[in-house]
């Protein structure tokens, strides 16, 4: 197994084998040693080797080491850094193959060749020496090691990661309250509700289910995450996107951002949601809430008592101060996870649970430490009865218990997972972290070792998923089969990691703020933190030259030029433009040897890249998410590059089949390339994750692409997603003069399909089949299917039942042959999560169908349905669903057909037991009656006017950093009750809470129609209310 980076040795475990390797590459070369030179390498060599084997130890492991352990191990630490930047400056000038034969001459004329690599080796025997003998006269073995450490040697959980909702113990009463509290209507006016308490007391878990619970009763709504030094212009960006999720971005500034938000939440009921929120964050963000006679809802969360008492106008009947847990709801949480091996501890279990003082923080985390970790429990209560006498309890003592219990969660955590855990510390305070990102920087940093056929991203995504076991990490997203896709950091984690993280100089954070903080001479690993300024810079002593990794968060103008960072392996850049800046140039990428990840979010800039990068030999990860120029034409020949992702308008340089390492790309338009890039596809044999986009649609033209890219598939054997979508642009329309049909038909008739694929997704009103491919029955590892079809038989309704693995299915049907599709008992037992759109309802669950399905949507025209067969859709029968959405076209009706359809809906879920969330809302139309008239409609209309059956709003983590890459486009806004769409919100006993009108430009007789029309929503509102009422929905 190869040895890894960890957060207190550094590369030092790894430094024999190198150098070993550095001596096979002298000797290979022809390069001169001077006698004696090669046996200054082998001693060198051979002193690490037993300074490894005879006096190296873990500080952590050691009975409460003394200040001299740390500060040796230190120094040792960064003689190994040392020693790993000067071998690899030395293995590339010999790898260099254009330079090699001058470099040797010239070092043969000077007669010294390589001589200051010797320097420094004599140099490195020096230090190495001196700490081996300051080891012995400071008698440093007479540390013994402490009880019940969890070796290194054991592997890593490799089980899938069970989430549980271990953290709602104790809520049910709480959520039920803080709902009355918003519910009470006070004259119209806006509602601002805050919830107080202590860091780890569970404020934020609280808040999201309330946002869960009462979001579908708004017209707007949004949660936002602030911190103490939040980034503004981010913060109301990610608001702006949720109240307006189709809203296109220019790069706006904060008072601009506060008026288009303020401008569209005007008129409306909206309900936002600001978590962990600082004074600095509300005297600013406040600007943007208007305060109509909507009966909006503000809810808060604070650590900040005199806060909450601002934000509530001073009025404490709405601030609920937030208690720890009861012992025995203490109890109940911490045993939520499996202690069956520590029955015997029992006693010790519940006086640890007793020091926890009921915060669920420190609960949860404890928990996932002793869980994991069944020899711990006795060291456990001895290293808490040792740091407790260190602490002052007489300031604020729940919240150094908090510390406390956080820290010895912390040092119990393996040494494997040590270094992952404090890399988290680069970003920044409440940020959202994607798991797939994080895994590739923990590898390219060397932190994951992976046996013998193993892989190093599984593994690391193994590593991340036991991070969240233990409680380290908070889960944020999880897909439909329950793993966690992304993470955020407690802020009392994320001071501890970055305390400990600085003084070991594993990663170094800076603010703008920070100009006279003590900081290392050779600093490590930098994370620059420079949102809120224009002006700044790193600390002038500081030696960039030795950072291996970078993030940076900031301007453009403060971002130090990346040439001057010699040894970087990671960079990780969120960069807004400066005012007038368009053009961010990266060209200095093309020097770092040693780079590995590059990821890039710079949305509102034109990123220049290098003309070549054939010097990026360790490249594995290429990300940029922005505008590019040009792609390097040498990209296809790097030879360790594993994922690829480009802005979708990027046109890629041909040979794209040479990539034959790659495993993930994004993304290949197919209206860019050639029909022999595409077949050149089929030569990336490694291939996981493939998106495809189509910037035009053209049936002509793209039919010969899709009939390769249909013999392509066959060939892509390790493929797990495949992904067809759509560039929107405002001009881009399909051309009407061809069925539909033709666009997609050539994916029917794959040979072939990759055998393990596990997520299809086909943008629907682009990729048609006029029937269900039968090669898709063949995909038993499938689990996400997107699709449309223009005929859905039963056959293709079985076809579909028998995927084993399906949890999520997206069915989008033009006709529905037999006229009604009838899931019954035992079918589609593992979908979670199902959208059927139609021109009708046309699917009816029988008892017993779909009984684990959680979240459906439907979407079907009112001219075309019977009301009769949503009484007999059979909602009552999902025994297991939590929310239902429908989107209902009401082109052709009148007022009476909407009113009839939306009481029958209210009484048919009524009969539901668990009582789901609804959410109904009226679109235009959802299929057009007419195949002619559907087709002229189209060749007329943008595409992005077209698709009124898009997922009904992002998920509320989905927003971050999320920028719509699109020409300026004139603002839209909805007009409530204006002819021809109108949208209905059910609350959980199915009231009628809003209406809306249809998407209308924005015009001053617009403008001057929406009190009206508000006035003629408080009428209908109250009308339908009653009417739910009757039917026995309380």
């Amino acid at each position: 197994m190869e040895v890894t980076v960890t957060a207190s040795h550094g590369p030092l475990r790894s430094l024999p084998a190198k150098l070993e390797a550095l001596l096979l590459l002298l000797d290979g070369s022809k390069c001169m040693l001077l006698k004696g030179d090669k046996k200054r390498i082998c001693r060198l060599k051979v002193e690490l080797e037993q300074l490894i084997s005879e006096y190296l130890m873990e500080p952590s492991d050691v009975g409460y080491p003394a200040l001299s352990i740390a500060y040796w191990v230190n120094e040792l630490t960064e003689l190994a850094y040392d020693i790993d930047d000067c071998v690899d400056k030395l293995v590339h000038r010999h790898g260099d193959g254009s330079k090699i034969t001058r470099i040797c001459n010239k070092l043969r004329e000077q007669l010294n060749p390589i001589r200051w690599l010797i320097n420094d080796i004599s140099e490195f025997r020096v230090r190495l020496k001196s700490a081996i003998q300051r080891h012995r006269d400071f008698h440093l073995d007479r540390w013994t090691l402490k009880t019940g450490i969890l070796s290194d040697e054991h592997p890593p959980l490799l089980q899938p990661l069970v989430t549980k909702a271990s953290g709602l113990v104790g809520l049910d009463s709480l959520v039920g309250m803080l709902s009355g509290w918003l519910a009470v209507n006070e004259r119209g006016s806006l509602k601002v509700v805050a919830i107080a308490g202590i860091g780890g007391v569970g404020k934020t878990t609280l808040a999201k289910e309330l946002y869960s619970k009462l979001r579908g009763q708004f017209e707007c709504c949004a949660f936002v995450r602030a911190s103490r030094k939040p980034d503004m212009k981010k913060l109301l960006t990610n608001l702006l996107l949720q109240v307006q999720p189709r809203q296109p971005m220019d790069a706006y500034e904060v008072p601009d951002l506060i008026n288009k938000i303020r401008a569209h939440l005007r008129f409306r009921k909206y309900f936002i949601i600001v978590d962990d929120l600082w004074p600095s964050t509300w005297h600013i963000i406040s600007d943007a809430f208007p305060d109509d006679d909507h009966d909006s809802k503000i809810l808060i969360t604070t650590e900040v008592d005199s806060l909450a008492q601002e934000c509530c106008g001073h009025n404490s009947k709405y601030i609920f101060n937030m208690e720890p847990l009861a012992d025995k709801e203490s109890t109940e949480l911490f045993l939520s996870r499996d202690f069956g091996h520590l029955v015997k501890h029992s006693e010790d279990l519940h006086e640890i649970i007793r020091e926890c003082r009921g915060l669920p923080l420190a609960t949860i985390t404890a928990a996932g430490i002793l869980a994991s970790q069944p020899g711990r429990v006795e060291q456990w209560k001895e290293d808490h009865v040792h740091n407790s006498s260190s602490i002052n309890w007489a300031i604020n003592p729940e919240l150094e218990r908090m510390k406390l219990v956080l820290c010895l969660s912390y040092n119990a955590i393996p040494h494997r997972l040590k270094a992952c855990m404090l890399y988290l510390c680069i970003y920044k305070e409440e940020y959202i972290i994607l798991k797939d990102t994080l895994v590739k920087q923990w590898v390219a940093e060397g932190f994951v070792s992976a046996d013998e056929g193993k892989d190093k991203e599984e593994v690391a995504g193994y590593y991340f998923d036991e991070l969240v076991r233990r409680g380290m990490i908070q889960p944020v997203d999880m897909d439909h089969n329950d793993r966690v896709l992304s993470c955020t950091v407690h802020h009392l984690v994320l001071n501890l990691i970055r305390y400990k993280s600085m003084g070991d100089n594993f990663v170094t954070v800076l603010d703008h703020s920070q100009t006279d903080i003590a900081v290392a001479q050779k600093v490590r690993r930098l994370s620059l933190h420079y949102s809120n300024t224009e002006v700044a810079k790193p600390p002038s002593n500081m030696e960039l030259s030795h950072v291996r990794s970078l993030a940076f968060f900031g301007l453009t103008k403060c971002m130090p030029p990346v040439a001057n960072f010699k040894l970087l392996r990671v960079i990780i850049l969120h960069l807004w433009p400066d005012h007038n800046e368009v053009i961010y140039d990266l060209t200095g990428i093309s020097e770092l040897f040693r780079l590995r990840v590059l990821q890039v979010s710079a949305y509102h800039l034109n990123v220049k890249l290098p003309k070549s990068v054939k010097h990026l030999k360790d490249l594995v990860t290429f990300e940029i998410e922005g505008r590019l120029a040009a792609v390097p034409h040498d990209i296809v020949n790097l030879p360790g590059l594993l994922h690829l992702n480009l802005p979708p308008e990027t046109d890629l340089p041909d040979r794209i089949g040479c990539m034959i390492s790659l495993r993930a790309l994004r993304h290949f338009n197919l209206s860019r390339n050639s029909v022999e890039n595409v077949k050149s596809l089929g030569e990336l044999s490694n291939l996981r994750d493939l998106c495809l986009t189509c910037s035009r649609v053209v049936p002509y033209q793209l039919k010969p692409v899709m009939k390769c890219l249909s013999l392509v598939l066959g060939k892509l054997k390790n493929l797990r997603s495949l992904t067809l979508d759509h560039i929107p642009s405002r001009t881009n329309t399909i051309d009407g003069s061809a069925s539909m049909h033709e666009i997609s038909c050539e994916l029917s008739s794959v040979s072939s399909p990759p055998p393990l694929l596990e997520k299809l997704e086909l943008l629907p009103r682009i990729y048609i089949f006029s029937v269900l491919p039968s090669w898709i029955g063949e995909l038993r590892k499938l689990s996400i299917l997107k699709i449309e079809v223009a005929e859905l038989s039963s056959n293709d309704v079985d076809t579909l039942n028998k995927l084993p693995s399906l949890t999520a299915l997206s069915l989008f049907v033009r006709t529905a042959l037999g006229g009604r599709i009838i899931l019954d008992k035992e079918d589609f037992l593992g979908l979670k999560y199902f959208k059927f759109v139609c021109t009708t309802v046309c699917v009816v669950f029988l008892e017993g169908a779909m009984l684990n399905l959680q979240k459906l949507k439907l979407g079907f025209n009112a001219i075309k349905t019977d009301q009769c067969s949503l009484i007999e859709a059979g909602f009552k029968h999902l025994t297991g669903l939590k929310e239902i959405s429908l989107k209902i076209g009401d082109a052709g009706s009148d007022g009476s057909t909407k009113r009839a359809i939306e009481s029958v809906l209210a009484a048919a879920i009524c009969k539901h037991s668990g009582s789901p969330v609804v959410n109904l809302k009226w679109v235009d139309w959802i299929f057009s009656v007419d195949k002619e008239k559907n087709m002229a409609v189209q060749k007329d209309t943008p595409l992005e006017n077209q698709d009124v059956i898009t997922e009904e709003g992002l998920d509320i983590h989905e927003m971050q950093c999320i920028f719509v890459e699109e020409k300026k486009k004139r603002v839209y806004s909805r007009c409530p009750l204006s002819p021809g769409c109108s949208l209905a919100r059910f609350s959980l006993s199915g009231r009628l809470m809003h209406r809306s009108g249809s998407i209308r430009r924005r015009t001053p007789a617009s403008r001057r129609r929406m009190h009206e029309c508000n006035e003629n929503n408080k009428r209908e509102k109250n009308g339908f209310s009653c009417g739910v009422q009757a039917l026995g929905c309380h």
